[in-house]
């Protein structure tokens, strides 16, 4: 074996350290090596134990002859291992550290992605565009599903969806799930926009209060944020402070001019609330930014039409309407919700004033489907009331009694007017009294109640300037109330309102009825002439003219005036007492009933029905209608149905009543009337004379008969001169404030009562009626006098011929009836006609 050189050893060359650490790693070895070695066994333990001795277990080890080389298992093992791991150990950490390089280096590349996408999306929602923000939302959805741990993608989106929802109407099936999912984990936003969100978000929950609070903190530290700006104002108009929210737009739109939705959303805002300057400033500066921007055109068109309760266009107004919607149908088809249903909304608003209610209540009644604006509602109420009338409105208002608002009150109140419930109208009225945004509408809404609730002091005084054909009924029955009263001051003013509205046809036959010209008056009724007369003609001749009129060409005039005023219950009543000769009593009942199952709470329509079930001779039906007679006019008709069906306690409970009011006051012509039929009875002739003989003249309609009992109580203590004399003046003074019905009834009273003294008196009759028959009048009286003068004159073929003439008149009148049927004259299709009038017991 060959000697090593001399020379200094490797231990003393090692430092002491690193001589230690290769001593315990070769004693190791040598432990591994006594476990390995099989048949080196006893040398390696030999080894072990000298290798404490001399430091090293290979030093000088004993010669053995066996084996001359070193085996391999005498390396250590974990050099091995080192030598076998070092290179793929090598690899890994390079591998390692790529990694965390490539991952620190891919998600700054995302973010930066995803910042882009965001302000890419900013700006195009800044556009107010619905395209634009149609691809907003959609890559803003797309980066929120890539990245659910990017809180900026994800309330960017979140944002992006709720302003979609406000502005465009985007819609609501997942809005809350997707919402709640994208800014949960995120309520510590680190971006202005990313807190827009937020206040959005709180918004949509109903907590209006808290996004208030938020945003107007978030805002004062981020006050360049646009979007933050625009989600303050939607808490604002959320919690109704609309003025402010509105002004906090116009200093955002100032602030921020690019950023289109401020523009979109004060838009809406104003025209919601009725805001027509603000909401035309907003369609008219979106015009400017986006020329031919959808909803700009919408609202342009919206502005331009009549609000509620507003004048009537013109027909010129109406096509350029048409028109311009026309336009822009394919664009609202292929708009979003929002758009969508404001344009169909419009269309139908458009359809009711071009006359097509059909058409509207079609159009009108999708787009309240799925909405509760009360505007809707309202809207498509007004289409029903035009289209099926009042019942069908007011049931579909009571189906969606959930959306409230004032204009579903107002419309509410119209309804319940138009059917006289007056009382459930009043509670209506009350909750829109003090809005200003229906200020004139109700005004006018409150003078309709005046009028249907008989207070005529108020109702003069809340009189419009200025009366149009949509008043033209409501005139009527004030008309008839001043009639009733002999007010010629409010006739007089009534004129002039009418006049001023464009009534001016009506006016004139108001003014001819109240003058001397008979033949004139009639001619503007339309009895003479080619009849080709109005509406208002025909309702004045319906209310008018009963029984002095044919039969059929009153029930014509009747029937044109009812189908122009639809379902109103007023002309209703007089177009069952205009019918009644026509049609026969049956009918004319059942019409009446009709009308009563509505319900009419208002005192005028009701003392107009019981007035009208008198003349049908059925005053126990009046008196059921007048059970509690609430205002003096009820009382009066009260006590003339009581006195008519002959019920004498009824008769002295309700004329106890009437001197009782009339002690505190009252000063109502049909309860004066009553109270001094009832002296007459009790044969205080002279009391009654002289105070009929003040009185008439302020009768209104029952001043002839205030006439007639004054003039008989004269007759029965020796005056007849003075009777005849009192029923001349009557004739001739009520005219100008009871009408040329009341003047013509006192000349009758005048006719009736020398037919009734006999002898020579019934030639004076005879001239009373000459003097109405040549100034044009048609009355049964008349010719019922000429028939009796000529019978007693014995010319019976003369007398039937006027019999029959009255008659003809009047199938109710029942003098002539009764003198036709005395002579033997009535054929068995006469006797068939009268029961269809008067009843199968008109004979008893």
């Amino acid at each position: 074996m060959v000697e090593p050189e001399s020379g200094p050893s490797d231990e003393k060359r090692r430092p002491k350290a690193i001589s230690s650490a290769i001593k315990k790693l070769q004693k190791k070895s040598a432990l591994l090596l006594g476990r390995l070695a099989g048949p080196f066994g006893s040398a390696a333990r030999w080894a072990i134990g000298k290798a404490g001795k001399r430091g090293t277990a290979f030093s000088n080890p004993p010669p053995d002859p066996r084996d001359s080389v070193m085996p391999v298992l005498a390396v250590p093992r974990s050099i091995r291992i080192w030598e076998k791991m070092r290179l793929p150990l090598f690899i890994g950490i390079v591998i390692a550290i790529l990694v965390v390089v490539g991952v620190v280096t891919s998600n700054i590349l995302t973010d930066r992605k995803v910042r882009r996408t965001i302000d890419e999306a900013q700006e195009a929602e800044a556009l107010g565009l619905v395209e634009a923000f149609n691809e907003a939302t959609s890559r803003l959805s797309e980066l929120a599903d890539e990245n659910p741990g990017r809180c900026n993608a994800q309330t960017a989106f979140a944002w992006q969806v709720l302003a979609h929802e406000e502005l465009f109407g985007a819609g609501k099936e997942d809005l809350a799930a997707r919402v709640e999912r994208s800014l949960s984990g995120c309520e510590q936003a680190p971006s202005a926009a990313a807190w827009a969100a937020h206040v959005a978000w709180l918004i949509e929950k109903g907590g209006s209060e808290d996004a208030l609070l938020l945003c107007e903190a978030k805002a004062k530290e981020h006050p360049l944020e646009p979007r933050l700006a625009m989600a303050c104002a939607w808490a604002k108009i959320e919690l109704g402070s609309i003025d402010e929210a509105l002004a906090d737009l116009l200093k955002a739109r100032e602030r921020f001019p690019d950023y289109a939705p401020l523009l979109l959303l004060a838009g809406s805002t104003a025209y919601e609330n009725d805001r027509w300057t603000e909401a035309i400033a907003s369609a008219r500066e979106l015009s400017r930014q986006s020329p031919g921007h959808l909803y700009a055109g919408l609202l342009t068109i919206a502005m331009a039409l009549p609000r509620w309760g507003g004048k009537p266009p013109s027909a010129k107004q109406v096509g350029a309407y048409v028109q311009d919607i026309g336009l822009l149908a394919d664009a609202i088809e292929a708009g979003p919700p929002k758009y969508r249903s404001l344009g169909h909304f419009l269309k139908g608003r458009i359809e009711l004033i071009s006359g097509k209610p059909d058409e509207a209540v079609k159009i009108l009644g999708e787009v309240t489907k799925g909405s509760k604006r009360p505007e809707h509602l309202a809207w498509n109420a007004l289409a029903l009331w035009r289209s099926k009338g009042a019942g069908a409105a007011l049931e579909l208002l009571e189906k969606r009694k959930e959306v409230q608002g004032p204009l579903v009150w107002h419309l509410r109140a119209e309804l319940l007017l138009e059917h006289h419930r007056t009382d459930e109208a009043a509670g209506y009225l009350e909750k829109i009294k003090d809005n200003e945004r229906l200020r004139e509408v109700v005004a006018k809404t409150y003078w309709v109640a005046e009028v249907r609730g008989g207070r005529i002091f108020e109702a003069k005084k809340k009189m419009p300037e200025r009366l149009g054909p949509n008043d033209l009924f409501v005139a009527l029955e004030l008309y008839e109330q001043l009639l009733e009263r002999g007010d010629a001051r409010g006739i007089d003013l009534l004129e002039e309102r009418m006049r001023r509205g464009g009534l001016s046809e009506c006016a004139e036959i108001i003014g001819a009825w109240h003058k001397s010209h008979a033949r004139r008056a009639l001619f503007k009724l339309g009895v003479y002439g080619k009849n080709e007369r109005g509406v208002c003609a025909a309702a004045l001749a319906t209310m008018l003219l009963p029984g002095r009129v044919e039969p059929d060409v009153l029930k014509e005039r009747a029937e044109r005036a009812m189908g122009a005023a639809g379902e109103n219950l007023w002309i209703r009543v007089h177009g069952a007492h205009a019918i009644w000769r026509a049609d026969g009593l049956e009918a004319a009942l059942k019409r009446l009933e009709e009308v009563l199952l509505l319900g009419p709470q208002a005192g005028p329509l009701r003392s107009l029905l019981a007035k009208v079930f008198i003349s049908f001779g059925k005053p126990e039906r009046a008196l059921d209608i007048l059970t509690q007679p609430q205002s003096d006019q009820e009382l009066a008709w009260a006590i003339e149905a009581a006195r008519e069906a002959k019920r004498k306690k009824r008769i002295s409970e309700l004329l106890k009543e009437a001197a009782l009011r009339r002690d505190k006051g009252s000063k109502h012509p049909g309860l004066f009337c009553e109270l001094l039929a009832r002296d007459f009875r009790d044969k205080q002739y002279k009391q009654v004379a002289e105070s009929g003989e003040d009185f008439y003249k302020n009768g209104g309609r029952w001043a002839a008969r205030i006439a007639r009992i004054a003039a008989w109580s004269y007759n029965y203590f020796g005056e007849r001169d003075e009777a005849e004399a009192l029923l001349d003046r009557a004739f001739r003074k009520v005219r100008r404030a009871s009408g040329l019905g009341v003047s013509w009834d006192a000349k009758i009273a005048a006719i009736r009562l020398n037919l009734r003294r006999g002898g020579k008196f019934v030639f004076k009759a005879r001239s009373n009626a000459e003097e109405l028959h040549q100034r044009g009048v048609k009355d049964p009286w008349i010719s019922y006098t000429f028939g009796f003068v000529n019978m007693n004159m014995g010319q019976k073929e003369n007398a039937e011929k006027f019999y029959f003439e009255a008659l003809a008149i009047d199938p109710a009148f029942k003098p002539a009836i009764k003198q036709l049927n005395e002579m033997n004259l009535l054929s068995q299709e006469h006797k068939r006609g009268i029961a269809r009038v008067l009843g199968a017991n008109w004979e008893k």
